[in-house]
């Protein structure tokens, strides 16, 4: 074993004790954030939050809490993505004058189109 070899060791050691002393927090964000991407209500996604917060502090171990985070991150992310692609798909129609303004979308259309937001097409 060389100089660099061991000198590569003790950092790669102590960055692996690191990530595992600061992963309960990170999954604690990561449950924050999923809870408020899982719904729209900030009342519901605070009692989830809560709730998931919970069940992350009784997980032993610090890197299963990580990974439990890391799984209601994905169910969260699944949950959101149909929601993101209609408002990305209903900002480019409005941005290309597509499809006519609704109600949540005319304050948008008249950000976007330059046009005043109670003015009618």
């Amino acid at each position: 074993m060389n100089r660099w070899e061991a000198v590569l060791g003790v950092i790669l050691g102590l960055l692996v004790n690191e990530i595992t002393d600061i992963s309960p927090w990170i999954a604690r964000r990561l449950v924050r954030w999923s809870a408020y991407r899982w719904t729209t209500d900030p009342e519901i996604a605070a009692g989830y939050a809560e709730e998931w917060e919970a069940l992350i502090d009784d997980r032993p171990g610090k890197l299963f809490k990580l990974l439990t985070a890391v799984r209601f991150s994905l169910g969260a992310a699944g949950r959101a993505a149909p929601q993101l692609a209609r408002h990305i798909k209903a900002h480019i129609l409005l941005i290309l004058g597509l499809r006519k303004a609704r109600s949540p979308y005319q304050l948008i259309r008249a950000t976007y189109a330059g046009i005043g937001a109670g003015k009618k097409r």
